[in-house]
């Protein structure tokens, strides 16, 4: 076994998430996961319709605008080259939203298959959606409309991973929010804390703490990660002590955010959706992760 399956307790079935998959049982598994749902299993080819019948229209407008303007003025010839090159870039623009719909709905049913079926062999529990989680740290729970996608969870050792969703709205907008994350339930003893990873290079801001922490201390990992450890006031040297360089080191590892509120851990983690569940590093990852927290609030 491996050193996070010897600290989980036994040892683990990584198979079904590299195995081949006989892509003729996927059609049926994804048919029964949404009617266990009650849900409709959605399409790329809607997802696509939404995304081109908000860009067209748009960019039909700024061409007509531009296009007007040069028929007031046939000698702005600069005028139609600019409501051109927004027609060509519109068009561009729906032909990738309609690839990658393809692309996304291809690819998105044997991961969840995979998983499904690490699931199983582990005695883990796989939901694909719950509606309107618990309040939980500073992420879960949170805005409008939110809900849990393909939950996976590992009873035994308090770990759990999946993505949450949600909008905030405003008078003008809307906006929907995804966050990838993993939780540790059940660390006793710990100080609240965030740490928000400032790595050079990094695709998109995680989430991070707008509030409720006071005292913000610059970390540096061994490896040469940077990170920022949000506390509060009065626990920042426990809270030091806690994210040590062997923290910080398993952190970098995944570029990700590390939150510690009441008994549980929160890790918010730079991925693309469901990409990492399929991949066995990650679990022996949190694995370890899970492990060493718990030895920290032991401590």
């Amino acid at each position: 076994m491996t050193d996070p399956e010897r600290a989980a307790g036994r040892a683990i079935d990584f198979r079904p998430l590299t195995e081949p998959v006989d892509g003729r049982l996927v059609p049926a598994f994804e048919a029964e996961l949404y009617r266990r749902a009650g849900l409709r299993a959605p399409s790329g080819a809607s997802g696509a319709g939404c995304v081109i019948a908000v860009a067209l229209p748009v960019g039909m407008l700024f061409a007509g605008a531009f296009w007007m303007g040069y028929v007031s003025r046939p000698t702005a010839w600069g005028w139609a080259l600019v409501a051109g090159l927004i027609l060509l870039g519109t068009f561009a623009f729906c032909v990738w939203a309609i690839v990658f719909a393809a692309r996304n709905a291809a690819q998105m049913p044997p991961r969840r298959y995979r998983v499904a079926r690490f699931a199983e062999a582990n005695g883990l529990t796989f939901e694909l959606v719950e509606q309107e989680p618990e309040r939980a740290g500073l992420l879960l729970g949170t805005g409008s409309d939110g809900r849990l996608e393909c939950v996976l969870r590992w009873p035994d050792d308090g770990i759990e991973a999946g993505t949450y969703h949600y909008v905030t709205r405003s008078v003008r907008s809307t906006t929907p929010w995804s966050y990838d994350y993993a939780r540790i339930r059940g660390l006793g003893s710990a100080p609240e804390l965030f740490v928000d990873v400032r790595s050079t290079g990094s695709r998109r801001r995680l989430y991070r703490p707008m509030h409720s922490y006071g005292a913000s201390t610059g970390l540096d990992a061994p490896g040469g990660a940077h990170f920022t450890m949000w506390t509060l006031p009065r626990s920042t040297a426990r809270a030091r002590r806690f994210v040590d360089d062997e923290l910080l080191e398993l952190l970098a590892r995944r570029d990700v955010n590390l939150e510690v509120a009441g008994d549980d851990a929160f890790v918010y983690l730079r991925l693309d959706k469901m990409v990492p569940m399929t991949d066995p590093d990650l679990w022996r990852w949190l694995l370890a992760l899970s492990h060493v927290l718990r030895e920290r609030a032991r401590a």
